[in-house]
């Protein structure tokens, strides 16, 4: 079985701080989008669950999910490897209303993952899931739900970044400057842009 596929000479553009920050940034830019967009609420989801609850995705049935115990109470646990399950379990738990739903950043271990530049056992991702009607779960309702991601993707430009972070400031009881209110603002933007520059290569790739 391969575990890995790396791309020779592969290199990032951005340094190591760069990077981390430009993640940041992205990550609740993006998320904002995708709240309003796709009407989600953002709730928090689990690191691990009960072994053998079915509750766990067992995803195409190989990958063996990391486990331990509780030895005090006998109870097994294991890492969660995808949400799937989770979600439709627990989304009827809100109140929500048609068309409304929930997103999570789900944390996990596949140790069987195949590994390259952009995947490695250890997974930080987005998850989510909308209350739709029975006589909407078909494949258009899907391919509408995945135009929407990608407009969000699309749309994530430097012009939307200064969108947001000015929504943000006039939000407050009293105006204040931009660079007293975010002091690295400029620095952030120009991250942003070398990041979105490299989203954007990626993103021909697919």
């Amino acid at each position: 079985m391969e575990v890995y596929k790396y791309i020779e000479g592969y290199k990032s553009k951005l340094s190591l701080k760069e990077n981390e920050l430009a993640i940041r940034d992205i990550r609740h830019y993006f998320q904002v989008l995708l709240e309003n967009n796709l009407h989600l609420i953002r709730v928090t989801a689990p690191l691990f669950v009960k072994s053998n609850t079915g509750i766990n995705d067992g995803l195409n049935g190989i990958e063996k999910p990391v486990g331990f115990s509780i030895d005090s109470n006998n109870v097994n646990l294991e890492i969660v490897h995808s949400l799937a399950k989770w979600k439709r379990l627990n989304i009827g738990k809100y109140n929500l209303h048609f068309n409304e739903g929930i997103y999570t950043n789900m944390n996990a271990i596949r140790k069987d993952e195949l590994r390259d530049n952009y995947h490695s056992i250890y997974v930080d991702q987005w998850d989510y899931d909308v209350l739709i009607k029975k006589e909407d779960m078909n494949v258009d309702t899907l391919k509408k739900y995945a135009d929407q991601i990608k407009k969000n993707m699309d749309g994530l430009d430097i012009d939307d970044v200064y969108d947001i972070i000015n929504s943000i400031i006039e939000g407050q009881e009293s105006a204040i400057d931009m660079s007293k209110a975010i002091p690295d603002a400029q620095s952030r933007i120009e991250i942003m842009k070398k990041s979105l520059s490299e989203l954007k290569q990626f993103k021909e790739k697919l």
